[in-house]
């Protein structure tokens, strides 16, 4: 995992300051598949997930024709990880 870099600083990488991983630069990251390995480092209790996100970074940047990725990514991941930004976040309100 390479480290974060400035927004525009190359490399696809953005950074804000303050992101939610302090001991590694206290910034948010673009990288995909350095954004999976974060997560399954900073959420070592949640190692199905973790799992979960890497085929998922991956499908991200590449398609894939695996039949069994689409059901986990729509009916499995995506619903937890909306649970979990609401917990965090609370729900949206409605645009006017």
């Amino acid at each position: 995992m390479g480290g974060l870099t400035e927004p525009g600083a190359g490399g696809g990488r953005a950074c804000r300051r303050g992101g939610p991983f302090p001991d590694h630069g206290g910034g948010w990251t673009s990288d995909l598949a350095e954004s999976a390995e974060l997560f399954a480092r900073y959420r070592p209790h949640l190692p199905e997930r973790a799992e979960q996100m890497r085929p998922a970074a991956r499908t991200g940047r590449t398609p894939t024709a695996d039949p069994a990725v689409l059901p986990m990514l729509v009916d499995d991941l995506a619903p937890w990880l909306a649970a979990e930004h609401i917990a965090v976040h609370g729900e949206k309100a409605p645009r006017p």
